[in-house]
């Protein structure tokens, strides 16, 4: 039995978020969305300054870490030629922030080591020979900060829970993807005659992978984006499933904030094809549903637990559907949430 606890609460969220969506269908934008987004932008700067400035009670170093060979299933992969060191500062909080992130989830349901990648300016997550890697940077315009952390320790616990569901498909087209780019890199440097036999490669049928794999990647990663932003906002109760940055560099997914299904539909026609975006309509909804969990530790470890099953199932049931189409976003919102519902009343 799923969340049974909160089966009345879902009843009353279910009719407000509808009430919710329909009424900002017809007033998106006006005066009063842009003031609650703008008292909104100042409350997650203010959580996100807090956050960068937290301090554990015990100091980790780099010597320190190099010297263990680690931490706590932690490995490091320092870059001593990266511009973009990681502070001790930052090290402490990554320590201490995937242990606070471990503490939601079974043991069995944790990578049995992650390796931190040292340098870049963009955060991100990949599986690398079979473990997770989570590549940090301290850059001046966007320090390590915990909710990111998060977010991206929460793609590599979804990454171990889905990784024999989805048959390695992500892997794959980053394979493909990696190889035609270096062919193609080769062919502008014109190196072909000293490159090998890869430079000959013909590029269509790899091309035409790709393409057929899209659909079935697209889906896979809407549904990684979203699990990894709801880590981060169980973890700290914030509405932001990721955010950091300045300037116009500065990106910010809030929960909180009102959705307009026409302007969203809009945007995905538009200019859209980020799959941080892809379940955009279930933002709200999932905030509030989230703050369900927060009266304890127990109650948020099964929020997510269930989570974590309502994907795995969808991934088992529906994965080979995108063989033949193209992912209907629509249609992936609207089953995600029916999962949701019942497994919590059940």
């Amino acid at each position: 039995m799923r969340h049974a606890a909160l089966a009345s609460a879902l009843l009353v969220i279910g009719s407000l978020a509808a009430d919710v969506s329909k009424a900002s269908e017809t007033a998106f934008p006006n005066d009063e969305f842009i003031r609650a987004l703008n008292t909104g932008q100042r409350n997650i700067e203010g959580r996100l300054a807090q956050a960068k400035s937290f301090q554990p009670p015990e100091q980790i170093n780099r010597e320190s870490l190099i010297k263990a060979g680690g931490l706590n299933g932690l490995e490091f992969q320092f870059n001593d030629d990266s511009k973009y060191k990681i502070s001790d500062q930052s090290l402490n909080l990554i320590v201490t922030g995937i242990a606070g992130v471990n503490a939601l989830f079974d043991d069995l349901d944790l990578p049995k080591t992650i390796s931190i990648h040292e340098g870049g300016c963009d955060p991100a997550h990949k599986v690398v020979n079979g473990k997770s890697t989570i590549y940090l940077g301290d850059c001046p315009a966007r320090p390590v900060d915990s909710i990111t952390l998060a977010h991206e320790h929460g793609h590599a616990i979804f990454a171990k829970r889905i990784g024999h569901e989805t048959d390695g498909i992500p892997g794959r087209i980053i394979g493909l993807e990696n190889t035609i780019m270096m062919v193609n890199n080769k062919r502008s440097l014109k190196q072909c005659a000293l490159s090998g036999p890869s430079c000959s490669l013909d590029l269509e049928p790899l091309l035409a992978e790709v393409e057929r794999l899209k659909p079935q990647v697209d889906y896979i990663l809407a549904l990684h984006e979203y699990f990894a932003d709801m880590v981060a906002i169980v973890r700290y109760e914030s509405p932001i499933g990721c955010g950091s940055g300045s300037g116009s560099e500065s990106f910010l997914r809030d929960y909180s904030q009102q959705f307009s299904m026409r302007q969203w539909r809009k945007d995905q026609a538009e200019r859209f094809s980020d799959t941080h975006y892809f379940m955009q309509p279930l933002w709200n909804y999932s905030w509030e549903l989230a703050k369900t969990s927060f009266s304890s530790q127990g109650a948020k470890k099964d929020f997510l637990k269930t989570l974590l099953d309502v994907f795995s199932e969808d991934i088992r049931n529906h994965l080979n559907d995108y063989r033949r189409e193209k992912v209907d976003l629509i249609s992936l919102n609207q089953r995600i949430r029916e999962a949701l519902v019942p497994s919590s009343s059940n």
